[in-house]
């Protein structure tokens, strides 16, 4: 079975589900606005495998096949739905927004509901800014 390898390019970090012949696996990259660089760290080692790309803003910026995000919560609870037949919302927390995808009896997203697009409570703006300046956090904290 060849690898497929799902990644989601958000505000903040980049997220990739691996699947080969064993479990799923899953790791973050952490972008700082460098998006090319995290990217090419998310790829290294998965030459060969099947790669799907999904993100709100960032998916536009890759030459790769991309989707919708809600079609790839669509795709991804297919894969789980035998397990889980109850659910009937799933919930995307992002660094930038807030988001319920409402489930129809058949698994497929039938309403969107998203917050406003803020990363309060996370730090984001904090590290936005002293990158602005040109300072790691640990300077920044430093001369605070």
């Amino acid at each position: 079975m060849p690898r497929s390898v799902g990644i989601c390019v958000g505000a903040m970090t980049i997220s990739v589900a691996e699947k080969g012949s064993g479990p799923v696996r899953f790791s973050r990259f952490p972008h700082e606005g460098d998006v090319p660089a995290a990217l090419r760290a998310a790829l290294q080692d998965r030459q060969g495998a099947r790669v799907g790309i999904t993100g709100r803003k960032f998916r536009r910026l890759v030459n790769a096949p991309t989707i919708p995000e809600s079609e790839a919560v669509e795709l991804a609870f297919e894969s789980v739905r035998g397990r889980h037949p109850d659910i009937d919302c799933i919930v995307s927390a992002g660094g930038e927004s807030f988001i319920a995808y409402l489930l129809d009896a058949a698994g497929h997203v039938s309403s969107v509901y998203t917050g406003n697009k803020c990363a309060s409570g996370t730090g984001e703006f904090f590290f936005q800014q002293v990158r602005r300046m040109g300072l790691t956090p640990a300077e920044a904290v430093a001369i605070a």
